[in-house]
């Protein structure tokens, strides 16, 4: 496991691995969709990426435009593994674009331990 929590040469036979304890199994192809949380205004955002590290790294050195600011940090709220990346894309859209599902999702997480 590297200092990510990344540990790329977990194996897997069965279905899409669980993010678990910041530990993640990569498959050979993955995609995610996310949600991140900034620590200071609290506002969240959603997106898709085939590296869910690398993704959060590029928001947290102000390499995204939408999510460039000044002060805090962003932090993984929520993560969905695909394993097609077209499901990942068709969940991403219905999340940003689709006010129902957004708030359903948000919901759930206010009332989860995390």
């Amino acid at each position: 496991m590297n200092a990510g929590g990344v540990d790329k040469a977990c194996k897997s036979n069965g279905p899409a691995p669980l993010l678990v304890l910041r530990r993640i199994c990569y498959l050979d192809t993955m995609y995610f969709v996310y949600i991140i949380q900034h620590s200071e205004t609290k506002q969240i955002y959603i997106g898709y990426t085939d590296n869910l590290e690398r993704r959060l790294s590029e928001h947290n050195n102000r390499s995204n435009k939408a999510t460039n600011r000044v002060n805090g940090e962003w932090s993984l709220r929520y993560a969905e593994i695909y394993l097609d990346r077209q499901n990942a894309l068709d969940r991403e859209r219905k999340l940003k674009y689709h006010g129902s599902a957004k708030q359903k999702l948000l919901l759930r997480l206010e009332k989860s331990l995390l």
